[in-house]
């Protein structure tokens, strides 16, 4: 959810709007192996993150979640002078 967030309803002809801050998400990255040397032809990473209900009420979950990503890629190389 974007940090700042606004929702338009309407019911039966009557427009309504919530306006506020969304979730807050905390997160940590760790790279297992890659992306620190150019001669690396792989990289892999892992991301556990917890998202908490700071929202108001009707614009974000109403309890905390929590999980984890990863991220298995070749690395990037140089293309036209770009990183």
């Amino acid at each position: 959810m974007p940090p700042y967030t606004a929702l338009r309803t309407r019911v039966d002809g009557t427009r309504a709007t919530r306006r506020g801050l969304g979730e807050t998400m905390v997160r940590l990255k760790y790279n297992v192996w890659g992306n620190d040397q150019d001669d690396e032809a792989t990289a892999f990473a892992v991301m556990p993150y917890v998202t908490l209900p700071t929202a108001r009420d009707g614009l974000g979950a109403d309890r905390s979640r929590a999980g984890w990503c990863w991220r298995w890629v070749p690395s990037c190389r140089t293309i036209s002078g770009w990183r």
